[in-house]
């Protein structure tokens, strides 16, 4: 890829922090968008504009002194305890000699150059996510009152506005920093060794990463250098980014953060011309007043939003559970059309998805659900499942043993994707065998054990193989998935001219990095 110059300075600063953890032996991983980079693009994703990082709270504690007696004198280091009026919890590395300014940091008193960011990961016993939790976006947001928003991205049952308040309410008789030190306390502390999860907060989502997906860093390709990604990482990017977290999003999908950035022109030079206009004092005091309003109407924000989808919910449930469509939908099912079964349910899909936050339950009728569920999981729509057994679980009587079926399949087709991703095909040959009498036929079955076969080496004949890709390709013309399939089979099938051709075809068509990368390493031999 060629680099811009943002990508440039930021690798140059990575360079930097890299030398100086390897001194140290000091043990951390690429994360979010930046370990997805890593791995589907060998470098920056091209739309990026930050570097994301992540250390378990003992390496950085060993960490964060090295940094503040060690960084070149044109870094510095950021977080909440250098520089008090910081809008945020993740520590940074910046750059003093280049601008990048975000609106919501105008007037937090820290550097605004170019930065990289570290996020410390706190492990978290199963049994106490739901209220760490709540307690994680009560520290986050005393932590940042001078950060006008608040992360709405909370579910319903973990917002508490009366333990809000009642925090609020100390911060303002003890201090800030002595109840931030006493939140800690309470959620930072698990023994590692009784723990499950690893918290990771990144953007506006709070994540919990089982312990094993992050494990023993191992380097892979980073522009010109390397980065440490974890154990698991299709574990993490499914969590992460869903079920399509391999492919390229649309133009409307590529997000960078929007600031005003320059790699050559020191913040501090750019902030004086600023701060000719802007008062620093009255700004936060401004940005305060807004985040209290903002905590206020949250709750108030979130019934309304029930209320509303649930009206919709209403009349959703009664068109669809008529005779009529029912009907319909369970002839399409027992057609196998499962694409036709899953279309039906669009309105459906976006109404659990959104309710899932506020609390809203669509009662469909359990026959239905089931379709829906089943038609999921045979395209590997498997974030989408998870929702649907959710839903179902929580609006109809459903029995234990037909719960366990859903769980199942849903987690073995979970881990054989992961699998397969992270490089682990004998493993993932052993779950395809666990799913086939039930899902043998269907499209997620099918692409997975053919690409996993092709992988082992162990396709006996690739013209039955070639058949049934050529099946789903007059199904689905334009997934140049099942196109690349198609051209790692005649490959094996020794027919390399017609093989290149169908390479050329995905090159220029598929927005799936991974295959991408497959192919170019292929091309160069």
């Amino acid at each position: 890829m060629i680099m811009n110059e943002r990508h440039e300075k930021l690798l140059k600063l990575y360079k930097i922090f890299l030398e100086i953890c390897q001194k140290h032996d000091i043990k951390f991983y690429f994360t979010g968008g930046s370990a997805l980079g890593a791995v589907r693009h060998q470098g920056f994703i091209p739309w990026d504009d930050d570097i994301d990082m992540g250390v378990t709270r003992d390496e950085w504690e060993r960490l964060k002194p090295i940094l503040l007696e060690e960084l070149p004198e044109d870094l510095t280091y950021v977080d909440y305890m250098t520089h008090p009026t910081y809008a945020g919890h993740i520590c940074k590395i910046v750059d003093k000699n280049s601008i990048d300014l975000y609106r919501s940091r105008l007037a937090d008193g820290t550097p605004k150059g170019q930065f990289l960011e570290i996020f410390i990961l706190d492990p978290v016993p199963a049994d106490k996510i739901e209220y760490h939790r709540e307690m994680f976006w009560i520290y986050s947001e005393i932590m940042t009152p001078y950060f006008p928003y608040i992360n709405t991205n909370i579910k319903h049952h973990n917002f508490s506005m009366r333990k809000y308040r009642y925090y609020k309410f100390l911060a303002k008789i003890l201090g800030k920093d002595k109840v931030i030190k006493m939140i800690e306390e309470k959620i930072f502390n698990y023994n590692k060794e009784e723990c499950d999860y690893l918290l990771l907060e990144w953007g506006a989502v709070i994540n919990y990463y089982p312990i094993g997906d992050f494990g023993e860093p191992q380097y892979i390709k980073f522009e010109d250098t390397v980065a440490p990604v974890g154990a698991r990482p299709a574990a993490q990017f499914y969590r992460d980014y869903g079920d399509d977290w391999m492919k390229y999003p649309d133009i409307s999908g590529q997000m960078a953060h929007v600031t005003i950035g320059n790699a050559h022109t020191p913040a501090e030079e750019y902030m004086k011309d600023i701060f000719t206009r802007v008062n620093a004092k009255t700004t936060n005091e401004m940005r305060v007043k807004v985040k209290d309003n903002t905590i206020r109407d949250f709750r108030k924000n979130v019934e309304m939003s029930r209320e509303m989808l649930n009206f919709k919910a209403n009349h959703l449930v009664h068109k669809m559970n008529s005779k009529e469509s029912v009907a319909s939908i369970k002839a399409l099912y027992e057609a196998k059309e499962f694409d036709a079964v899953y279309a039906s349910f669009d309105e459906f899909f976006n109404l659990i998805k959104r309710g899932s936050k506020v609390g809203l339950v669509v009662k469909l009728n359990m026959e239905l659900q089931e379709c829906a569920l089943m038609a999921a999981i045979a395209l590997g729509k498997l974030k989408m499942s998870n929702f649907i057994l959710d839903n179902m679980m929580q609006s109809t009587s459903v029995p234990k043993d037909k719960v366990e079926f859903f769980k199942k399949y849903i987690h073995l087709f979970e881990e054989i994707r992961i699998e397969y991703y992270d490089g682990e095909y004998e493993l993932a040959e052993n779950m395809l065998d666990q799913v086939k009498d039930q899902f043998g036929n269907s499209y997620m079955f099918t692409t997975m054990d053919v690409r996993n076969r092709i992988k082992l080496k162990k396709i006996s004949d690739a013209s039955a193989d070639i058949k049934k890709i050529d099946e789903l390709i007059e199904k689905y013309p334009s997934d140049y998935d099942l196109v690349k399939i198609k051209a790692d089979l005649l490959l094996v099938a020794g027919e390399e001219a017609k093989a290149r051709e169908l390479y050329e075809e995905v090159l220029a068509n598929s927005n799936n990095g991974i295959d991408i990368l497959d192919i170019e390493s292929y091309m160069k031999g």
